[in-house]
């Protein structure tokens, strides 16, 4: 846990947490239990229900929060954290999701950036290296989100809600999120972090404030999420701005290697037919749906945790489960490696180059999954990352023909009105 520091004289600004939220039942209270024991004296937090049907509402009655109920929802997070932002008296607005537990020194931590940083008019965090689920998606997503903020430049031309906080009055006099255009969760917190830069506003990476992420994902989540949500908006928003950062996750080193992985997987379409490739893959999906059926929550000695209830099982059939885990993953990439062996040297050395080149490019990164979830799970974090890759650049590839179409279109009427007789 991050230490603690007391700020109560050298920063006496007022910090206004505001969460938007929205069927988080299941995430809201310890949220708010994390914010309502910030060491932080001078805080106020201001919940802003969305239309929330679970019963998200009643949560709140139990803690110290400005409560708002917004009617005729939902109007999405942009729309919520402007609203609690007009109600919100302090100086500082923080604004965090529903599924965010922060650390009892976050604000403390906020607070020293904007005192001693006065350049600076926002800045955010990022999530820690302990996700609250288990799962390898969930461990994947989270862990990936941390080492990318970890690893940016101080300085940002983009913000995240998730854990992103801004001076009020600069909020305000920029017109907040744009809540018409992003009436869904998306790159609401991009664009401003774009329209930020633009005014000449700075916006700092304070890699001290770190969060923890409750959120469970599934595959069918995170391509959603990664491609509709976030994906192919920031492509169009990036076009239009005619800007591409190398930063976070668009940094020249990502660039290739998505180029590299959409090389390889056509590559192996195209030698589909092969025994040899069909043995590979299927080794390679079987220790996938091996390695995502542990808990990798467990990470203090490198190893999944292979019980949830290990403090009620005995000794013996943990390593049995251990004993079964590694057995199961030995003879999955056996299959992979038999199919790669066995195959003709023009399809195996182009395979094992690209992946050679890969690794080189994201060294530190997949350093980071060994050294923090094993050996294992950075080897299941590649195969995803492959995956991650190649429908990216599917996303950017469509973004792009939606940005030229809208061009051509735009232009094309533009024609037509000029030849109309006056």
């Amino acid at each position: 846990m991050q230490a603690t520091m007391n700020l109560e004289q050298t920063a006496p600004l007022k910090i206004s947490v505001v969460i938007p939220v929205y069927n988080a039942i299941a995430t809201l209270m310890r949220c708010l239990e994390a914010v309502i024991s910030s060491t932080y004296p001078d805080y106020e937090c201001l919940v802003v229900d969305d239309g929330s049907l679970d019963g998200s509402q009643d949560v709140t009655h139990n803690f110290p929060v400005r409560f708002y109920q917004l009617n005729d929802g939902p109007h999405g997070p942009a729309f919520a954290r402007n609203f609690g932002a007009e109600k919100a008296s302090g100086d500082i607005l923080l604004f965090i999701d529903a599924d965010v537990v922060i650390y009892p020194d976050t604000l403390s931590i906020i607070a020293d950036q904007f005192v001693h940083s006065p350049e600076y008019d926002a800045m955010f965090g990022a999530y820690d290296d302990s996700p609250a689920d288990g799962g390898f998606v969930s461990q994947y997503k989270n862990l990936t989100h941390h080492f990318v903020h970890q690893q940016a430049n101080p300085e940002a031309g983009t913000f995240w809600s998730g854990c992103g906080a801004i001076r009020r009055n600069v909020f305000l006099e920029a017109g907040g999120f744009d809540a018409k255009r992003y009436h869904l969760p998306s790159i609401e917190d991009i664009e401003l972090g774009a329209r930020l830069k633009s005014g000449g506003h700075r916006i700092a990476v304070n890699k001290a404030v770190k969060v923890k992420h409750l959120k469970r994902w599934t595959i069918k989540g995170l391509v959603k999420t990664d491609v509709f949500d976030r994906a192919i908006p920031w492509t169009l928003l990036i076009m239009q701005a005619r800007n591409l950062p190398n930063d976070l996750n668009l940094k020249i080193s990502q660039r290739l290697s998505a180029v590299l992985t959409f090389s390889l997987l056509f590559f192996l379409g195209w030698h589909i037919n092969q025994l040899n490739v069909i043995l590979f893959l299927t080794g390679v999906i079987l220790f996938l749906i091996i390695v995502g059926r542990w808990d990798w929550s467990a990470a203090s000695n490198h190893r999944p945790d292979y019980s949830s209830t290990a403090s009620s099982v005995s000794s013996k059939p943990a390593r049995l489960a251990k004993i079964a885990f590694l057995t199961l993953i030995t003879l999955s990439l056996s299959v992979a490696v038999f199919g790669l062996v066995r195959a003709p040297l023009s399809f195996s050395i182009p395979v094992l180059g690209i992946l050679t080149v890969l690794i080189g490019l994201n060294f530190k990164l997949y350093f980071f999954y060994v050294r923090t979830r094993g050996i294992i799970f950075a080897l299941a974090a590649l195969v995803f990352q492959l995956f991650y890759y190649f429908y990216s650049v599917l996303a950017f590839l469509f973004a792009a023909l939606i940005h030229y179409r809208r061009k051509f279109l735009k232009s094309k009427n533009t024609r037509f009105k000029a030849q109309l007789p006056s």
